[in-house]
C-alpha cells in the first residue's frame, strides 16, 4: 500500500491540531503546509464523519482532535479515509469475497499479510509517527 497525498496531509493536519486548545481552521493548516483547500477540506470532513476530528462551527471554527495524538493510530486516517485498509480484495473489510477464494493458492498468504498490515496500522500511533528524534 502506497501513502498517498490525502493520507500525508491528514498527518500534517493532525500535527498542526496537536496541543491546541482552540479551533484551527482548515485555511490556517492549508496556508501552514501548502496543501490545497479544497482537498484539505475534503479530508477534514472526512475524518469528522469517522469521528477522529471535531468539527467547530463559527467564525472562530474549524477543528480539534477527538482524541489524542498517542491515540490516533495511522490505521484510523487510512480507515477514515479510504474506508478500508485492505491490500488485496479478498481480504477486503467492504466484502464481497473473491470468486476464487476457494480454490486461490495465494489468499492464505494474502490473509497473513493484511494481519501483519493491520498490526502495522494499528499500533502505530500519529504522535510516534510525526515526533522528530534528532
Amino acid at each position: 500500500m502506497r501513502f498517498t497525498k490525502d493520507i500525508e496531509y491528514a498527518l500534517m493536519a493532525c500535527a498542526a491540531m496537536d496541543d491546541q486548545i482552540k479551533p484551527i481552521s482548515a485555511k490556517e493548516i492549508s496556508r501552514r503546509f501548502q496543501i490545497p483547500y479544497e482537498l484539505l477540506s475534503k479530508i477534514l470532513q472526512n475524518m469528522s464523519a469517522h469521528n477522529d476530528l471535531k468539527s467547530i462551527q463559527g467564525p472562530k471554527g474549524g477543528y480539534v482532535l477527538n482524541k489524542t495524538l498517542e491515540h490516533l493510530t495511522i490505521g484510523d486516517i487510512v480507515l477514515a479515509l479510504r474506508g478500508d485498509k485492505s491490500i488485496a480484495d479478498c481480504v477486503s473489510i467492504k466484502g464481497g469475497q473473491c470468486p476464487r477464494f476457494d480454490k486461490c493458492v495465494i489468499s492464505p498468504g494474502m490473509i497473513k499479510l493484511q494481519k501483519i498490515w493491520d498490526d502495522i496500522l494499528f499500533n502505530i500511533s500519529v504522535k510516534d509517527f510525526i515526533k522528530n528524534e534528532n
